[in-house]
């Protein structure tokens, strides 16, 4: 479920009328009109269904109505959301979801993961923006699986692609991992595997002097998997020499 909501691409949030914020590319705190929330703080609304959001329109309108954003759940959760006390879904409603500062923390690193998982598509698509090798090379919180080498180092768990080739297995958050942990704790279950969290600059160096074939993403769900050869891992490592 909470993969689902931070997916969703179909939100209204209430717009601060002075935000100046006419479309959504990153979202930021400013743009959002906030509401007092029971704990005597500030509440951020979100509307998924389209009859609560006018109802609540409706009773704004003796003071000028109410204008919405429509960003997605991972650009609200990935922002910093610190002077906000609550995340209201849908408030007023029968299925009203409260979320409160102290799940603020799991919220953002899924987000922040499907995030990645969007700038990883349009590199393999060859969509991409512009900083979005640098941004996939700097993530700071990739997962993937190791085990035991026959020297007592430390190997890098891989899988075969269709190609019948081994690219190394990266995941981008913990859920995909659970996905594709099983799978590979079968194949190396001699060697002792275990789950290494990495950020991109600590392991891309290292991989891109690997005899792999590449690297998938996810390559278990809950994304389609990304394939990349290994040539991609030059160019990440390109990005992290790169002066900031």
């Amino acid at each position: 479920m909470l993969r689902e909501l931070i997916s969703y691409e179909y939100w209204w949030l209430p717009q601060r009328s002075n935000s100046g914020v006419k479309a959504f590319s990153r979202f930021t705190l400013a743009a959002a009109e906030l509401f007092p929330s029971a704990e005597g703080g500030q509440s951020l609304f979100l509307f998924s269904d389209l009859d609560i959001r006018e109802s609540f329109e409706a009773t704004h309108a003796g003071s000028g109505g109410m204008n919405f954003l429509n960003p997605m759940g991972w650009e609200v959760f990935s922002a910093e959301l610190g002077e906000v006390q609550a995340v209201v879904v849908d408030p007023g409603s029968p299925h009203e979801l409260v979320i409160g500062p102290a799940e603020f923390p799991e919220w953002k690193a899924l987000a922040d993961a499907v995030d990645i998982e969007q700038v990883w598509k349009r590199l393999q698509t060859g969509s991409e923006d512009e900083d979005d090798m640098s941004r996939a090379a700097h993530y700071p919180a990739y997962q993937l699986v190791v085990a035991k080498g026959e020297q007592g180092n430390f190997i890098f768990c891989d899988v075969a692609n269709d190609d019948g080739q081994g690219y190394v297995a990266l995941f981008t958050h913990a859920d995909a991992l659970a996905l594709g942990r099983g799978e590979i704790e079968e194949i190396f279950l001699s060697r002792d595997p275990r789950v290494a969290l990495v950020s991109g600059a600590e392991i891309f160096p290292t991989l891109a002097n690997e005899p792999s074939a590449g690297i998938v993403l996810n390559f278990n769900g809950p994304t389609e998997p990304m394939v990349f050869a290994h040539g991609v891992l030059d160019l990440l490592c390109a990005e992290l020499a790169s002066p900031p």
